[in-house]
């Protein structure tokens, strides 16, 4: 399915920047405004999985809807330092580390 805008529009965009070296996918950002419990739901649930709200998003469109995305789509895309902080975090949210010294 195509959206089609009106020429000079602000969403007059065929592609977006390439990720992963990969000059054949292209990706776009979505932005949603969700309920607060639903929001923070969808975190504890990717926390849980530890896997990204990305992937969590993707697998509730492939099980729900049915829409072909492919396995390599879900895998993390952050950089070592945001899944490390994202980790960190975690485990002083659970109490396993503390930031007192």
């Amino acid at each position: 399915m195509a959206v089609k805008f009106k020429k000079g529009s602000s969403s007059d965009k065929t592609k977006s920047a390439p990720y992963s070296g990969s000059a054949q996918v292209y990706e776009k950002q979505l932005s949603v405004r969700l309920p607060l419990h639903v929001v923070q739901d969808l975190k504890q649930l990717a926390a849980d999985k530890n896997t990204t709200l990305r992937a969590v998003v993707l697998d509730a469109l492939t099980s729900h809807y049915g829409l072909n995305v492919d396995a390599n789509e879900k895998q993390d895309k952050r950089p070592a330092a945001r899944k490390l902080q994202a980790e960190l975090y975690q485990k002083l949210k659970q109490g396993e580390i503390s930031l007192d010294t």
